[in-house]
């Protein structure tokens, strides 16, 4: 009802009395939706009415933006971070950032994106894969090679998933990138 009544022009402040009406499960419901599309007014409405968390863990809200991540979806990730204030190291439940899901999937664009916000490029998943290492596993030479001059730290455990895959190039890269960031570190000690 309340998309409706935005859709048919309601003014915010109309609409901010319909929304206290909502129980909770209506209000993250209400609050999904408008996220997933972009409706700024009524997520925030909805936002300053929902207690407790964080609004990505409200519902599929953490979904629309690891999908955004995966598809190389801009414009949601601009909602994301510039109207939400969404934090750059967001991950899914297994803890993959959404800079990791952009680089498994070679959004190139997403990832440079998401690096030039200050996301870390060299954040862990629950299993202790980066992004090179998903960027490697899935060939894609563009994204590790955007996230290696963002200084990731390259593991051996990036090496290995390169070679096991057959990605020989990636390796070599990867072992290159790794020595000399080693030679780095021992010259700052």
């Amino acid at each position: 009802m309340v998309l409706i009544s935005y859709k048919l022009g309601w003014s915010s402040n109309k609409l901010s009395r319909m929304i206290p009406h909502l129980d909770k499960g209506q209000l993250e419901d209400l609050y999904a939706q408008s996220f997933a599309g972009k409706i700024q007014p009524i997520a925030e409405i909805c936002w300053s009415q929902i207690q407790n968390g964080s609004w990505v863990d409200c519902r599929d809200s953490r979904l629309v933006v690891t999908q955004a991540a995966q598809k190389g979806d801009m414009d949601t990730l601009g909602y994301f971070l510039d109207v939400m204030n969404g934090d750059v190291d967001t991950s899914d439940r297994s803890g993959q950032t959404i800079l990791s899901l952009a680089a498994e999937f070679g959004q190139v664009k997403m990832t440079k994106c998401l690096l030039s916000h200050g996301a870390s490029p060299s954040t862990p998943d629950s299993l202790g894969r980066t992004g090179v290492w998903w960027a490697a596993r899935q060939g894609k030479f563009e994204t590790v090679k955007a996230l290696v001059n963002a200084e990731a730290r390259v593991m051996e455990m990036d090496i290995g998933i390169a070679h096991e895959m057959n990605r020989e190039k990636f390796g070599e890269f990867l072992t290159c990138h790794r020595e000399s960031s080693e030679v780095q570190d021992k010259n700052a000690t």
